[in-house]
């Protein structure tokens, strides 16, 4: 029998019916691509939209929903790497990714294959470091296999030794070591937990992803969830209290304190 158990790692560092709420007064942007029958390599995933669409408003204001080869690689690239995401990924509250993630974690780089963009792999760790996020975005949500693998998770979402990680500015990242399957309405049921169960942000995405895969070449603890905070008792407080009602009102940190959340399938 698996063992489904929490486990929370805090680390310092320097430096089907569908759920209906009022919109709160926060903007989404959300991103699925299924079609990666033009990129060697990359398998379709016929349910990766259904995901985003069963998403719905995330209960916010949807700025924008791009799908397939309406996905292009500057969505998500800093504008410093001649991407867009000051258009895009990084200027909307909440952005949520549906589709392939990396395809391991030796190399200490998160990357996503966009189609659109003549298959080019927009990634984050490594030379260069073309997206993370430091402009609007505070929570991101990646329901993509391998977005969270041991190797990224301090050179990617930490940026340590680096220039910054992705969580730079974020306030919690959700992700993957393995996701699944690919289809789960694992959006759906986030927003149904954290509405009708009031259950915290962490809580809700540890709930809603749990499942038992092969690990292959990703980990077999999946799904995660990444926190910051200013201090241990800061990050402590944002796991076990923040929720989609009331993210917006703690302030972005600027402090090196994170607390890695994730679900321990063992051997399943």
């Amino acid at each position: 029998m698996r063992n489904r158990g929490q486990v929370r790692t805090m680390i310092a560092l320097a430096g089907v019916i569908l759920v209906t709420s009022p919109a709160r007064a926060y903007t989404v942007g959300k991103e699925c691509i299924e079609n990666y029958s033009s990129c060697p390599g990359n398998s379709n995933l016929p349910f990766a939209c259904d995901e985003t669409d069963f998403a719905g408003d995330f209960n916010g204001s949807v700025s924008f929903y791009w799908k397939n080869n309406d996905v292009f690689w500057g969505d998500m690239a800093d504008v410093t790497e001649g991407g867009h995401d000051d258009q895009w990924a990084d200027d909307v509250d909440v952005f949520l990714f549906s589709g392939h993630g990396s395809n391991g974690g030796s190399d200490n780089i998160l990357g996503i294959t966009t189609p659109a963009s003549a298959c080019d792999y927009v990634q984050s760790g490594g030379t260069p470091q073309e997206f993370y996020f430091d402009r609007e975005a505070e929570l991101v949500f990646l329901d993509a296999s391998c977005t969270g693998v041991l190797g990224e998770r301090y050179a990617v979402w930490y940026g340590y030794g680096g220039d910054g990680g992705m969580m730079i500015d974020l306030k919690q990242g959700f992700a993957f070591m393995n996701s699944p399957t690919d289809s789960g309405w694992r959006f759906w049921k986030f927003l149904n937990y954290t509405d009708n169960l009031s259950m915290t942000n962490e809580e809700a995405w540890l709930e809603a992803g749990n499942g038992c895969v092969d690990p292959g070449i990703c980990d077999d603890e999946s799904p995660i969830v990444f926190t910051k905070g200013d201090s241990a008792s800061d990050v402590t407080s944002r796991v076990d209290n923040m929720s989609m009602d009331n993210f917006q009102s703690y302030s972005t940190p600027t402090g090196g304190w994170y607390i890695w959340s994730r679900v321990d399938n063992g051997s399943c």
